[in-house]
C-alpha cells in the first residue's frame, strides 16, 4: 500500500516549519481558515462587500466545518487553502459586482455550446483540448477560470499569478504531469470555474475534505447551475464569435440541471470502467493532497472516489432514457480513434466537417504531450493492500 505520510521537498517543509512557529507564537493571519478572516481578506483585496445569494454560504460552512474535522491539514497547507478560498470570495464579490455594472454580458446569447463530461479520468480532456483547437471553437484556459474577473482598478496581472502560482507549486507535486499536464494557457475544467458558487468539487480535488465531498454528493446545485450559465455567458460575450468547449465531470450526475440554465448545450459523455476510473483519480489526487497534509490515508481517500464514481453513475444513467443533446463515447475507442471519434461528434450533432476542422483536429492530436515524463500507473493493491 502507498504510505500515508509523504514529506514535502526541503523548501516547503521549511516553509511549513516556520508557518507552523508563526503559529505557535501568536501569528496565525497567514493560515487561518474561518468564515470573519476570509471574507475580511477578501472584501479588503477586492474593494467590494456584496456577496450575492448567500446560498453560496452553506457550501463554504460544509468546507469550513470538514477542514476542522476531517482534512488534517499542516501549515503549509492551509497557507495554500487560505490563498485559494480569498481568491474564490473574492471572484464572487467581483462577480456579483460585474452583474450590476455589466448586465448585458450576462444577458449575451450563448452559441450552442460543446459540453464534455463523463466519469472522472474517462478522457474528458483529451477530448476537450481536442476540440477547443478547431478554428471558431473556445476552451476556456485555467488563468481565466480560476480568475474569471479581474479587479476593477490597478494592472491585469490574472495571466501572470496563474503561471507563477503553477510554477512555485509544480516542484511539491511530484509526477503530476504524468497524471494531468496542468498549464495556465491551456484549456481546463468548469470545477477551477464553479469554485465561486461554493458547490464545487475543486476543494476535494486539493485537499481531503471527506466531509465536504460527502455533503457536496448529496447538495441540491440548482442555484449553482443557474449561476453557472451566467459565468458561460460571460465567457461568450468576450468573444461572440466562438462556441465554447467547456468539461468537467461532475456535470454528470446533474445533467438536467445543467440543460435547465443552459437548454442548447451538446453534451458529450465519456464511458469507462468505474472501478479504473477511481484507482486513476485516487492516484491522481494522492499527489495533490500530498501537498496538503501529512496523513494521506490511501485507503480512505479509494472509498471516497468510489462513493463519488458510484454517484455519478448512480444519477447519470438515467439520463440515457431521456430525449436530450446527449452522444456518448467509449473511452477505449476514443482513444484508439481520437480523429474517426471527433468525426462522429461532428455528424451527430450536424455540424459540418471541414478540411480545416479534419486539420486542426490531426494537429491536435499529434501536438499531445508525449510520454517522456513517464507512464501513469496505478493498482488496487496501492489502497487496500499492506505495507
Amino acid at each position: 500500500m502507498l504510505p500515508s505520510r509523504v514529506a514535502l521537498p526541503f523548501l516547503y517543509r521549511a516553509l511549513d516549519f516556520g508557518l507552523g512557529q508563526a503559529g505557535r507564537l501568536g501569528v496565525k493571519s497567514l493560515t487561518r481558515l474561518d468564515w470573519g478572516s476570509l471574507h475580511t481578506a477578501a472584501i479588503r483585496s477586492a474593494g467590494l462587500s456584496d456577496f450575492g445569494n448567500p446560498y453560496y454560504e452553506e457550501g463554504l460552512n460544509a468546507l469550513l466545518e470538514s477542514v476542522r474535522q476531517d482534512a488534517g491539514m499542516h501549515a503549509y497547507g492551509r497557507f495554500v487553502y487560505r490563498i485559494l478560498l480569498i481568491n474564490y470570495l473574492k471572484q464572487r464579490l467581483l462577480f456579483v459586482d460585474a452583474l450590476k455594472r455589466k448586465p448585458a454580458a450576462f444577458q449575451t446569447e450563448l452559441n450552442p455550446p460543446i459540453i464534455i463530461t463523463g466519469l472522472p479520468r474517462s478522457g474528458t480532456t483529451f477530448m476537450h483540448r481536442l476540440l477547443s483547437g478547431v478554428p471558431g471553437y473556445l476552451g476556456i484556459p485555467y488563468w481565466r477560470l480560476f480568475r474569471p474577473f479581474p479587479l476593477r482598478k490597478g494592472p491585469d496581472l490574472r495571466r501572470t499569478l496563474a503561471w507563477v502560482e503553477l510554477n512555485l507549486l509544480r516542484p511539491a507535486l511530484p509526477r503530476m504531469d504524468v497524471k494531468h499536464v496542468l498549464r495556465s494557457e491551456e484549456p481546463e475544467e468548469d470545477l477551477w470555474l464553479t469554485g465561486l458558487t461554493f458547490y464545487s468539487p475543486v476543494f476535494w480535488i486539493l485537499a481531503p475534505v471527506t466531509g465536504y465531498l460527502c455533503w457536496f454528493l448529496e447538495s441540491d446545485r440548482t442555484m449553482a447551475y443557474a449561476e453557472h450559465a451566467l459565468l458561460l455567458r460571460w465567457f461568450q460575450a468576450a468573444e461572440p464569435d466562438k462556441t465554447l468547449v467547456m468539461k468537467a465531470p461532475d456535470h454528470m450526475p446533474d445533467l438536467d440541471k445543467l440543460l435547465a440554465a443552459v437548454p442548447n448545450a451538446r453534451v458529450i459523455r465519456l464511458q469507462r470502467d468505474h472501478e479504473t476510473c477511481a484507482l486513476s483519480l485516487s492516484s491522481l489526487l494522492y499527489t495533490s493532497h500530498a501537498l496538503m497534509t501529512a496523513d494521506l490515508e490511501p485507503q480512505r481517500l479509494l472509498a471516497a472516489n468510489q462513493a463519488l464514481i458510484a454517484h455519478y453513475l448512480d444519477r447519470g444513467d438515467p439520463v440515457h432514457s431521456q430525449s436530450l443533446p446527449l452522444m456518448d463515447v467509449a473511452y477505449s475507442t476514443f482513444v484508439s480513434d481520437p480523429l474517426g471519434v471527433t468525426q462522429s461528434i461532428y455528424e451527430f450533432f450536424r455540424v459540418d466537417w471541414t478540411g480545416d476542422v479534419e486539420g486542426a483536429i490531426r494537429k491536435a492530436i499529434n501536438g499531445r504531450p508525449s510520454k517522456r515524463q513517464g507512464n501513469h500507473h496505478y493498482k488496487a493493491a496501492d489502497y487496500i493492500g499492506t505495507n
